[in-house]
């Protein structure tokens, strides 16, 4: 059984946490430390984190860099890593494996991805997203807040 946590940071792979060009963020620093840092803000909110991505596989050399960001992917729970979600629709049904694993709500769900069409439709499905190429990466506490 997983650990009890206060929601779940979702994230996509290619575009969002490999490959993302961070020209949103103003804070200074490197995107690779922007995204250590958001990683981080999620643990220490207390939540779980999850990978819904459209690859079939998670390749040696993204695991790697992952790891550079803090995040173990063959560290976290099994089925919080969700595979082959190539649809907007994929990856609504990939959220909802993601917060059965956790056992979380839908509104404790935050999905990051850079496709408007992904996080449209995970919002339609009743969980939270950002669309970084959009906005970049919105602080977890602040789509949290009420």
């Amino acid at each position: 059984m997983t650990a009890a946590v206060a929601g779940v940071c979702v994230f996509d792979l290619d575009g969002t946490l490999y490959k993302y060009k961070c020209k949103h963020d103003e804070e200074g620093g490197s995107c690779k430390q922007h995204l250590q840092a958001m990683i981080t803000q999620c643990r220490t909110m207390g939540m779980g984190v999850g990978i819904n991505t459209a690859r079939f596989r998670i390749p040696s050399r993204i695991k790697r860099h992952l790891l550079t960001l803090g995040l173990d992917v063959d560290a976290l729970p099994r089925g919080a890593v969700q595979l082959r979600a190539y649809t907007p629709k994929k990856k609504a049904r990939a959220m909802a494996r993601i917060a059965a694993t956790y056992g979380v709500r839908p509104e404790s769900m935050l999905l990051y991805d850079n496709s408007g069409r992904n996080v449209r439709r995970v919002v339609e499905a009743g969980y939270k997203g950002v669309d970084v190429s959009r906005s970049g990466f919105v602080q977890p506490h602040l789509m949290f807040a009420h």
